[in-house]
């Protein structure tokens, strides 16, 4: 039997400075696909602080600390890792308008960590793992959309900073390494609380679970010699008191590939292309967002100069600028779509020494 201990330790403070200011969008004629143009309204419907010199809105503080064993049985081909983690949250909210302190708490926790990998031979293993957190609480916003009116209106408790909560997370999958091709294969299940605007109160709460269940296949290889792919998807089952998720797609796809050039050494070429089925907009399930595509296409040049190794990137993202809603989430039970970015040149470069 062999064992091995690990220890980590870690921390971090966030300070969140905000203010914010809405205008009164409410009865302007058509919709995102109809738009009709009208005088830039005033922006002084919601306001909270000073746009131009916010005040301190959030503190949080973490720290952890974490201890593991993993212990190897059977010449290395099972082991067994076990571990404890010590978390500490520490945050404030702060009014906007005045700086006073509205709540705050501190939380402390400890949660387990656990896994099994058991390789048959050098190329297969099958692995499984279960893990806790505590994970940061939601902030409740400071207004809402009414469902009924379309009109924006004031959170009662906007501001206030949840307790945190435990996430749970399980897998269990296989992984095969060849050398020049593999492949990756899980199931997983994640669980965490959902708050969102109770609109009969104008309250922000806790109202249910959030409960995801899916699967993922991940591979690697290299076709022929230069020539590499990578790429995966993954299915998602996300539920939320029986219907899905907003925001969340059932499917995921990603296909990436790289060519060496044989006839200029140092330069390679690649392609991704990357596809989200449809996702909710709403808790109800009435406004989906179509399925979506995006190809990107890209090189790098690696060359030497002297001692120093230069490699220069460029990038096309969106090549064929297709123009998409993407996603949708924001606070929970918002439901805002995000756009998705327009065809977009990138070039980097990186010196080595």
């Amino acid at each position: 039997m062999t064992q091995q201990w690990v220890a980590s330790l870690a921390a971090y403070q966030l300070n969140s400075q905000n203010a914010f200011a809405l205008s009164n969008f409410a009865g302007f004629t058509g919709n995102i696909y109809s738009p009709s143009v009208v005088p830039e309204p005033a922006a002084d419907f919601f306001t909270g602080g000073i746009l131009s010199s916010p005040l301190l809105t959030a503190r949080t503080k973490t720290s952890s600390a974490a201890l593991a064993d993993q212990l190897g049985f059977l010449d290395d081909r099972l082991l067994v890792s076990l571990g404890a983690r010590y978390q500490k949250i520490e945050s404030v909210a702060y009014d906007y308008n005045s700086g006073d302190e509205l709540s705050s708490y501190s939380k402390s926790r400890v949660t387990p960590v656990a896994g099994v990998v058991y390789k048959f031979g050098s190329a297969v293993s099958l692995y499984a793992n279960y893990i806790e957190g505590l994970v940061q609480g939601d902030t409740a916003p400071n207004t809402y959309i009414d469902p009924t009116s379309g009109a924006a209106k004031p959170v009662v408790n906007g501001g206030e900073v949840f307790a945190p909560y435990v996430s749970r997370q399980g897998e269990i999958g296989a992984k095969y390494d060849a050398g020049r091709f593999g492949t990756t294969f899980s199931l997983f299940y994640t669980a965490k609380p959902i708050a969102s605007v109770d609109f009969a109160t104008s309250r922000y709460e806790v109202t249910d679970y959030q409960r995801n269940r899916g699967a993922e296949v991940s591979f690697f290889g290299e076709a022929a010699p230069g020539v590499r792919i990578l790429g995966g998807a993954s299915w998602l089952h996300a539920e939320v008191a029986g219907e899905r998720a907003i925001g969340a797609p059932r499917l995921q796809s990603n296909l990436g590939l790289e060519w060496d050039i044989p006839q200029l050494q140092g330069l390679t070429v690649n392609g991704r292309a990357v596809q989200t089925s449809t996702q909710f907009a709403d808790a109800a399930n009435t406004q989906e967002l179509p399925s979506w595509w995006r190809l990107d296409v890209g090189a790098r040049y690696a060359f030497d100069i002297g001692p120093s190794k230069i490699t220069v990137r460029g990038r096309i993202d969106n090549v064929t600028n297709r123009n998409e809603w993407v996603s949708a989430g924001g606070f929970p039970g918002a439901g805002y779509l995000v756009l998705g970015t327009p065809r977009t040149f990138v070039v980097t470069g990186t010196v080595g020494f």
